[in-house]
C-alpha cells in the first residue's frame, strides 16, 4: 500500500512537474514576443534583471548596467526622469507615458516607459518591472509632420499672396493677413462672412458650378479669376486656386484656397483696352 502510494505521489509530482515546465515554456514564448525590452530595478533604479528581444536597443552590455543604478547607466537628464516615473509608479501602483531619448550606435533613439509595481510581500515586493518601447519610428513621423505643420505656418503667413482654409459651408476656418488686407476686412468680418458673401454677384454662379462638380466628386480642384466685393463696394479681381481635401469616405471636408491680388493688372488691361478703342475711332 505504502508503495502505490509513493508511486501516486510520484506520479503527482512528474505530472506538476510537467505542467510547471509547459506553463514556464509558454510564459518564455510570451515574453519572446514582446519587442519591448524588459527591466526589473527597484526604487532606486537599481537594475537586477533584464529581457531584450533586440540587444541592439540596449545603452550598454548587461554586465555593465545590472547592479548599477540608473544614474550610473544612463545620461543624468534620463536618469532623473525613469526616476520620477518609478516614484509614481510606487505611489500609485504603476506608471506610464514617460518618454526618453538615448544616443545608441545606430543614432538617435526614443523609448516610452510603462512601469509596474511587482505584486507580492516578499523582499523583492519593492522592485518594479519597466518596460521600454522602441517609439524612434514614431517620434520621426511625429518630428516631421511638426516641420511640415511649421513651413507650412511660415509660408501661410509670408504674405506673399492671400491664403486660405475654408469649409464645405463657404466659410472660413483659417487666413492670412495678406487675404483679409485683400478684402478690407478685419478678422472677425472674414469669419462672419462665406465666400459667396464676399463675391461679385456677376460672378457667384460660375464659381458655384465649378464647387458643385468638386463636391460631387467629379474634380479636386479648379482655377479661376474672379471678382471680390469690399465692404466699400470697391472691386477686387482675384486669381484663384482651390483644391479640395476629402475624408476616406471621399466627401469633402475643407478647401485650400490661395487667392492673388491682380487688380492692378485688370485695371491695365482695361485702360489698354480704352486706347485700343479710342485709336480704332479716330
Amino acid at each position: 500500500a505504502r508503495t502505490a502510494a509513493l508511486t501516486r505521489s510520484l506520479a503527482a509530482l512528474e505530472d506538476a512537474q510537467r505542467e510547471s515546465e509547459q506553463t514556464l515554456a509558454k510564459l518564455n514564448a510570451t515574453l519572446g514576443a514582446i519587442p519591448d525590452l524588459m527591466f526589473e530595478v527597484d526604487s532606486e533604479g537599481r537594475f537586477f534583471d533584464y529581457r531584450a528581444a533586440d540587444s541592439d536597443l540596449l545603452l550598454a552590455p548587461p554586465e555593465v548596467f545590472l547592479g548599477p543604478t540608473v544614474h550610473d547607466a544612463l545620461p543624468a537628464p534620463v536618469a532623473q526622469n525613469v526616476l520620477a516615473a518609478l516614484r509614481q509608479a510606487a505611489t500609485k501602483g504603476r506608471s506610464t507615458g514617460t518618454q526618453i531619448c538615448l544616443e545608441l550606435p545606430q543614432g538617435e533613439s526614443w523609448f516610452e516607459l510603462s512601469i509596474a509595481r511587482k505584486p507580492g510581500n516578499t523582499p523583492e515586493a519593492d522592485r518594479f518591472i519597466v518596460l521600454s518601447r522602441d517609439i524612434t519610428d514614431r517620434k520621426r513621423a511625429e518630428m516631421a509632420l511638426l516641420h511640415s505643420e511649421q513651413s507650412f505656418r511660415h509660408f501661410f503667413e509670408a504674405g506673399l499672396v492671400g491664403m486660405a482654409i475654408s469649409l464645405p459651408d463657404r466659410s472660413c476656418a483659417m487666413f492670412n493677413q495678406r487675404l483679409a488686407e485683400m478684402m478690407g476686412r478685419n478678422g472677425r468680418d472674414m469669419y462672419r462672412q462665406t465666400w459667396a458673401e464676399m463675391t461679385h454677384p456677376d460672378d457667384l454662379q460660375a464659381e458655384e458650378a465649378l464647387l458643385a462638380a468638386v463636391q460631387a466628386g467629379e474634380r479636386e480642384g479648379y482655377t479661376l479669376d474672379k471678382r471680390f466685393l469690399k465692404p466699400d463696394g470697391s472691386v477686387v479681381h482675384a486669381a484663384l486656386a482651390v483644391r479640395c481635401e476629402r475624408d476616406e469616405q471621399g466627401q469633402a471636408v475643407r478647401f485650400f484656397v490661395i487667392a492673388e491680388d491682380i487688380t492692378q493688372r485688370e485695371l491695365a488691361k482695361a485702360e489698354l483696352a480704352s486706347h485700343r478703342d479710342q485709336l480704332e475711332h479716330l
